[in-house]
């Protein structure tokens, strides 16, 4: 590998695995780099968010205020809610199935 390669140097075939060492440890150096810059971002990252999660707990907490309840307007809502999702009978305009039967009875009539 000319990437390695030193001036005035032997080149016996018994060193011919010391460039492959050599491009192996930069590797594993520069996986174990990415792996600690990693872990140090995520840290950063997640101490940062918690941080800001407890600022905006703390900053919720001292604007609590209580709100009044408009109990007519709730037993409106509730009324119309309970209006529109109860279950009805449905009336049948049409029954299909009877529809067919009566066709095609019809037609073996004629």
């Amino acid at each position: 590998m000319s990437l390695f390669d030193k001036k005035n140097t032997i080149d016996i075939p018994e060193y011919k695995h010391y460039s492959y060492l050599r491009l192996a440890s930069f590797l594993i150096i520069g996986f174990i780099g990415a792996v600690i810059i990693g872990g140090i971002f995520f840290v950063y990252n997640n101490i940062y968010t918690a941080i800001g999660q407890t600022q905006a707990f703390i900053n919720l907490d001292q604007n609590l205020s209580i709100e009044i309840i408009d109990f007519t307007k709730y037993d409106r809502v509730d009324k119309l809610w309970k209006e529109k999702y109860s279950e009805k009978e449905l009336v049948l305009t049409r029954d299909p199935f009877n529809a067919v039967i009566k066709e095609v009875l019809e037609e073996d009539t004629e």
